[in-house]
């Protein structure tokens, strides 16, 4: 019944969750027994990552100019490339 409920909830919940979903279902099983055998199967729930910002926009460096202003549509191969790299070291600087 743990792994079921594991794998319903695409294996984010821990070991409250799914004693809450069991309890929910009228199965007796306390949130430490669930833990144990999760520990004893090597299930370990995903954790969601925090958002962190890495782009700061209160800069004084040289901004390019827009050459494409929107304009897609290329009259030739290998006429325009653009990507979203901020940043390419050059030999240059």
């Amino acid at each position: 019944m743990i792994k079921k409920e594991f794998h319903l909830s695409q294996r984010r919940y821990g070991s409250t969750r799914i004693a809450e979903q069991l309890k929910r279902k009228d199965h007796c099983i306390s949130r430490y027994r669930v833990a144990k055998i999760m520990k004893v199967n090597h299930w370990v729930s995903k954790h969601k990552r925090k958002f962190k910002a890495t782009t700061n926009s209160n800069h004084n460096y040289l901004i390019c100019r827009n050459l494409l202003n929107i304009n897609f549509n290329s009259s030739r191969l290998n006429a325009a490339w653009f990507s979203d790299i901020t940043h390419i070291q050059t030999n240059q600087g």
